[in-house]
C-alpha cells in the first residue's frame, strides 16, 4: 500500500479512533483499522468497531450505531491469558479493554446444573479477582455443553447483535471482571468496590445503601440512547450472572436490590432462574 500516494485523516463520525485512509497500488482508497490508543471509559462502542464521544459533535446522529460502552480498560494490569490468546489469533497484540452490551442477552436464564461443579469455583471475592479465570474460557467451554442453558444464551444473543472481526465476541463476565467494571476504573465507579470487594477473603459482600448510586452510575452512560436499544440496570432485586462458580450448588452474581438498597457480591443456586439477568461482554 502506497500511503505516500495519498494519505488522510479522515475522523470518522468524529471519534477517538479516526481512520487513516491510504491510497492502494490501485489507486484505490482503504479505509484502515480503528486506533484504540485514546478509548476511554464510557466511550460507545460502534457495530463496525470505531468509537464514538458522548460529546461528538455527530453524537446524535451516529448513536443508534452503538453495540456496546466501553466498560473497563486493561490499563492497571494486562488482560487475562485466554483473552489475550484469543485475540492475539485475530491480529490484536494488546487487549485494549471489556465492551459491556447495551441489553440484556436473557430477562431470565439458569446457569446451570446444581450439584456439578464445572471446574470453575473460586472460593471467595478476593481468589476469584485474583485468579487466572475469565469469562471467555468459561464461556467459550460451558456454551458447548446444553445442561448450562446461560451458556447457550450466548450464542443466540450474538446472532442478534454482531461483534466486529476483531473482538472475542460476546460472553458472560466473570466475578473478577464484574469487579473491574463496578471499580473505579470502569463505568461502574464505586471506591466500595476497591476497598470492600477485592481483597475479602469471604465469598459474598452485602454493601448496604450502595444499589441506587451504583445503578445510576452504570445507566448515566446510557441515558443518551433511544431507549428501545438499551436496557437499563435494575435496583428491584435483579441479580446479573458472572461465569464464576463459588461452589458446586451456585454461581457468584452480582444483584442490585431495593428493600435496602444493597448492592450485593452474592452467590445463588445454578438452577435459580427469578430474577437472574445475563448480561455479555466482549473484549476488544
Amino acid at each position: 500500500m502506497k500511503t505516500t500516494d495519498f494519505l488522510k485523516r479522515m475522523f470518522l463520525l468524529g471519534t477517538l479512533s479516526f481512520a487513516l485512509c491510504a491510497c492502494n497500488d490501485d489507486n484505490e482508497e482503504v479505509i484502515l483499522p480503528p486506533n484504540y490508543d485514546n478509548a476511554q471509559v464510557g466511550d460507545l462502542f460502534l457495530e463496525d468497531g470505531f468509537l464514538l464521544k458522548p460529546d461528538d459533535k455527530d453524537f446524535a446522529t451516529q448513536k443508534d450505531k452503538a453495540i456496546g460502552v466501553v466498560a473497563f480498560l486493561y490499563k492497571d494490569h494486562a488482560a487475562k491469558i485466554g483473552i489475550a490468546n484469543a485475540l492475539q489469533e485475530k491480529g490484536v497484540d494488546t487487549p485494549h479493554g471489556l465492551v459491556m452490551a447495551l441489553k440484556n442477552a436473557a430477562a431470565e436464564a439458569k446457569w446451570g446444573p446444581q450439584q456439578v461443579d464445572a471446574g470453575y469455583v473460586s472460593a471467595s471475592l478476593k481468589t476469584a479477582y485474583e485468579s487466572g479465570q475469565d469469562g471467555y474460557v468459561i464461556s467459550a467451554a460451558l456454551s458447548q455443553k446444553e445442561e448450562y442453558p446461560a451458556f447457550k444464551e450466548i450464542a443466540v444473543f450474538a446472532q442478534k447483535v454482531k461483534t466486529p472481526e476483531k473482538t472475542t465476541g460476546w460472553y458472560i463476565p466473570s466475578i473478577g471482571e464484574w469487579i473491574d467494571i463496578m471499580s473505579t476504573k470502569g463505568i461502574g465507579n464505586m471506591a466500595i468496590v476497591d476497598s470492600e470487594i477485592m481483597n475479602s477473603d469471604k465469598g459474598y459482600a452485602y454493601l448496604s445503601q450502595q444499589s441506587q448510586d451504583a445503578t445510576d452510575h452504570l445507566n448515566a452512560h446510557f441515558k443518551d440512547l433511544d431507549p428501545a436499544n438499551v436496557d437499563l440496570f435494575s435496583n428491584e432485586n435483579k441479580y446479573y450472572w458472572s461465569s464464576t462458580e463459588s461452589s458446586k450448588i451456585s454461581a457468584y452474581v452480582i444483584g442490585f436490590l431495593k428493600y435496602d438498597l444493597s448492592m450485593d457480591f452474592d452467590n445463588y443456586g445454578k438452577e435459580q432462574d427469578t430474577d437472574t439477568i445475563l448480561r455479555c461482554v466482549f473484549a476488544f
